[in-house]
């Protein structure tokens, strides 16, 4: 969890409450305690440092975390067959990127971008839930010259959060992009990263 004494306290006062059985916690110790056993850290609790580096990392480990990630990714509708995208980029009609973010968020999508600048000629834009008019405003501008453009999402969802999906200033930047996408007959493609929430109420 994102905070360990909220969760430790919420589960102390729902045990207190009856909501959650002792025996339920005593079996989640006991199969923890299980694992324990079998990785024989009751036999030696300390990790040798130097060793890490040839245990974690290696070719078979990536190849694995490579193998994780694309199956972790689901299209949900190719429409007119746009991907994979086979458009002409130039310095003057580049590919356009909207990074749809929040702070949290700001490191993530390093390799998304460098993966589409191998292939285009890529204009990232920015918007934050803290982006003004001008920040909405130069993605529009961008949108009108661009060869394709691509809404990379890269929202971060908590638990506790009132909002799973794109607020309104977002959901309506969206409309705007799809508008002129269909007028220019340009591709466009909305990514979701770590939430499929994101794309609730854009079934369009």
């Amino acid at each position: 969890p994102p905070d360990l004494s909220v969760a430790h306290e919420a589960i102390t006062a729902a045990v207190e409450k009856g909501e959650i059985p002792l025996a339920y916690i005593d079996e989640s110790v006991r199969r923890i305690l299980i694992v324990k056993e079998w990785l024989k850290l009751h036999r030696s609790r300390l990790v040798d440092m130097n060793a890490i580096a040839k245990k974690v990392g290696t070719l078979p480990h990536q190849l694995l975390a490579q193998e994780i990630a694309d199956n972790a990714i689901t299209l949900l509708r190719n429409k007119g067959n746009q991907l994979p995208l086979r458009i002409r980029t130039t310095r003057r009609r580049k590919l356009l990127n909207v990074m749809i973010q929040n702070l949290n968020s700001f490191r993530v999508g390093s390799t998304f971008r460098r993966a589409m600048r191998d292939r285009f000629r890529v204009e990232h834009l920015r918007i934050f839930p803290e982006s003004n008019k001008l920040n909405y405003a130069d993605v529009i501008k961008a949108a009108r010259k661009a060869s394709g453009i691509v809404v990379s999402c890269f929202v971060e969802v908590r638990s506790w959060a009132k909002e799973f999906g794109l607020d309104a200033k977002q959901t309506k930047l969206l409309k705007d992009l799809t508008k002129i996408a269909r007028l220019r007959k340009i591709p466009l493609v909305v990514v979701s990263f770590g939430s499929p929430y994101i794309i609730m109420g854009h079934s369009k």
